[in-house]
């Protein structure tokens, strides 16, 4: 196993990740990080930001982050939403292939068999849903990312027998980071806190240090925090009031204590997916002194009694499924007591499965590698490479996804969006300029419906491949929301 080659390819399937995975996973990747950077540039007004502006209980650290590197893409006149995002979703994935291999290094070694390392390795690079996360510019990736690298820094600090004082600070200074980034990382904090004092007994001199930093990096973060919102507040206060004690994140929908394990079963893909659930559900019973075990129980457990629930809650443990998988397949396959599962599972035949399971890692891989995680992108792209200054459009507003919020960060300054209830409407628009409009429908028989109605139009952008209209089998593209922009031509000379 060349490690050097896989480290290699890994950084280019990450790459190639970065520039087409382009858009968010959820709507607060973007809604509550790059519009809020948009608002420091200027672009988007307070008025026009998420409810939780208002409240101040967003951390500042990523729309800073997003900031200074859009001030140096400004500076360089390279300006461009683009390619700033583009960048920040690199920067994302070498942070994340940075902490996996930090944590291969510190736990490869606890792996005795060979193909279980090979499984750990492959799985840190090339693991489908793991390369999704690391290009993500959101607040699940870069606490969990942070907090890993955090660990592996005082791991590998005590490994290596230079334990001190200021490295425990520097590692109460990323830790305290990763809080800083996403408060919910607070209880893997707590639970490596608490393995420190209980199993492993450090000595008070070294926690005070990382105490200390953790101190520091929340200090730091008060002062973003006072920059962004131009006033003293407390975000993590703000946070846990608005969230858990006034207990407004209820009003999103409330899932019941297994959720955690059902959606893992179904959104990982079964039966794989049963693996990586027992696994990190079970690791306690196996590993009851293990670092690992400390930090991800308190995690799951706070996450499993809080009524709201979603997937991405758990992302920022998405990084030990390498490391938790092998180490949970090492100790049930070396535990006598289990002998009589074991042979239970024998009876299937599995030798089908490492196979399949690489063959649909791959597939997956390659659609998240070249498919944009917004299908608006390529639309929004389109938009601000050219000076058009008027859009009509009919059905959902283009650049919003919640709500009446907007996506001004995309958005090129000087452009108008207005509705139009149906062609009708249109037409009597085309009539009032006298010239060619700019119009925008998502249904692909809209071609069809304007030359009903007599419109002459020309194709501008379809946000669809060309070479899948030639695949219209059955007739899915007329029940796809396809989004298509036209030049509707003026009717000028025409009889009403």
């Amino acid at each position: 196993m060349n490690f050097k080659r896989i480290v290699l390819l890994g950084i280019v399937v990450h790459l190639v990740a970065s520039i087409f995975s382009a858009g968010y996973y959820h709507v607060d990747e973007h809604f509550q990080i790059m519009e809020f950077t948009a608002m420091k540039l200027g672009l988007t007004p307070p008025e026009g930001l998420a409810w939780e502006y208002d409240h101040r209980m967003r951390p500042a650290f990523q729309p800073a982050l997003a900031y200074a590197v859009i001030k140096v893409f400004q500076f360089f006149s390279l300006d461009n939403p683009f390619y700033e995002a583009v960048f920040l979703r690199m920067l994302s994935a070498f942070l994340g292939l940075a902490c996996m291999v930090l944590l291969l290094f510190l736990f490869l070694k606890e792996i005795k068999q060979e193909r279980l390392k090979r499984w750990a390795v492959f799985l840190s690079f090339f693991l489908w849903f793991l390369v999704y996360q690391h290009v993500r510019f959101s607040s699940e990736t870069w606490s969990g990312t942070v907090f890993f690298l955090g660990l592996g820094w005082y791991l590998y600090s005590r490994d290596k027998q230079v334990l001190s004082v200021f490295k425990m600070f520097l590692a109460g200074l990323i830790l305290g980071l990763a809080f800083v980034i996403r408060f919910q990382t607070g209880f893997m904090i707590a639970g490596f806190l608490f393995w420190l004092l209980l199993v492993k007994k450090e000595k008070f001199i070294n926690l005070a240090g990382l105490v200390l930093g953790l101190m520091a990096a929340f200090l730091a973060g008060i002062l973003l925090d006072r920059w962004f919102y131009g006033q003293w507040t407390l975000t993590a206060w703000n946070y846990l009031n608005l969230n858990i004690i006034q207990d407004k994140v209820s009003g999103y929908g409330i899932k019941p204590w297994w959720y955690y394990i059902s959606i893992t079963f179904i959104d990982a893909v079964p039966p794989y997916s049963l693996l990586l659930v027992a696994a990190f559900f079970l690791i306690w019973f196996f590993y009851p002194w293990h670092v690992l075990s400390w930090i991800i129980f308190p995690f799951l457990l706070i996450h499993t009694l809080i009524g709201h629930k979603e997937i991405r809650f758990l992302f920022p443990l998405a990084n030990l499924i390498p490391v938790v998988v092998a180490l949970f397949l090492q100790k049930f396959m070396e535990t006598e007591r289990l002998a009589k599962i074991r042979g239970f599972f024998r009876r299937f035949p599995w030798k089908w499965l490492p196979v399949s399971f690489w063959a649909i890692n791959l597939l997956l891989l390659t659609v998240i590698c070249f498919k944009p995680a917004d299908g608006m992108i390529y639309f929004y792209k389109f938009m601000y490479d050219r000076n058009y200054t008027r859009l009509y459009f009919m059905g959902k507003h283009p650049y919003r996804s919640v709500g009446t919020i907007c996506k001004h960060f995309y958005k090129r300054k000087g452009l108008d969006t207005i509705e139009v209830k149906d062609l009708t409407e249109l037409k009597k628009v085309l009539r009032k300029s006298g010239e060619d409009v700019l119009f925008m429908g998502y249904s692909f028989d809209l071609a069809r419906k304007l030359s009903q109605e007599g419109l002459k139009h020309t194709l501008l952008f379809r946000n669809l491949p060309e070479w899948s209209v030639h695949f219209n089998i059955n007739n899915w593209l007329s029940r796809t929301k396809v989004a298509s922009v036209y030049r509707i031509h003026s009717l000028k000379g025409q009889p009403e």
